[in-house]
């Protein structure tokens, strides 16, 4: 996994550095890391799985760059905030800025370690290879927005394209997709409920604008609320 670091202060940057490497090192896990004090260059390279960026720098805050990492990549970017400003994440919130979480400067090892199980238990960074004749594709789950079922096939959605899969629903479902963040809301609908905007009895917006029928309000909304309270 390749993490990103943006704050313009070099010590604490360090200090997240060396935490991360202890984390890998206690969980075995491949991490890479790299760190910019600035944030013009962050936005300059390819996407990173997880970015840390600190709330208040000089030349672009942490929401502007949130703001400029999600319009780059579609919104498929995973952030938190490194702040020491008690309303953060009431600032962010009403800027319209998702992020993952909020860690409190000076960085604490029990609490980065934390954010960190959280995010591989949701399975965010768990790579899926999709396959079709000789053709393969590597995706995250955060970045299928849902998948529909034609025939028996599927259409993968993503926020910057359509892509078509000989897998049907039922395979998807049952141990392909992680379950903790993908929902059948309908017999030809998967939705990665990371993504979804706004939901009513009867149908489900997403966050690229798609309206799609639901079927199983009771059994998404209890999954869907579950989904949110833990993250």
């Amino acid at each position: 996994m390749k993490i990103a670091i943006c704050d313009d202060e070099a010590y604490e940057s360090r200090i997240i550095e060396q935490l991360i490497a202890g984390y890998a090192l206690k969980t075995g896990y491949d991490l890479e890391t790299e760190v910019f004090n600035n944030p013009e260059k962050l936005l300059k390279k390819e996407k990173y799985d997880l970015y840390f960026l600190d709330y208040i720098m000089p030349e672009m805050n942490g929401v502007e760059l949130a703001l400029a990492l999600r319009e780059k990549f579609n919104n498929a970017v995973t952030v938190c905030f490194l702040t020491s400003y008690n309303n953060a994440a009431v600032d962010v919130i009403n800027k319209g800025v998702a992020a993952q979480a909020f860690l409190t400067k000076p960085v604490n090892e029990n609490a980065l370690f934390e954010i960190l199980d959280t995010l591989y238990n949701k399975s965010m960074f768990n790579r899926l290879v999709l396959t079709q004749d000789r053709r393969r594709k590597t995706v995250y789950p955060q970045d299928i927005i849902y998948v529909e079922a034609v025939l028996r096939k599927s259409v993968f959605t993503f926020f910057d394209s359509k892509e078509e899969f000989r897998y049907t629903l039922s395979e998807l479902e049952n141990g392909f997709l992680p379950k903790n963040i993908f929902f059948k809301i309908h017999r030809s609908y998967i939705v990665n409920m990371l993504h979804v905007d706004s939901f009513n009895s009867r149908e489900v917006t997403m966050k690229n604008g798609d309206v799609l029928p639901l079927t199983q309000f009771k059994e998404f909304k209890s999954a869907y609320t579950k989904l949110i309270l833990d993250i």
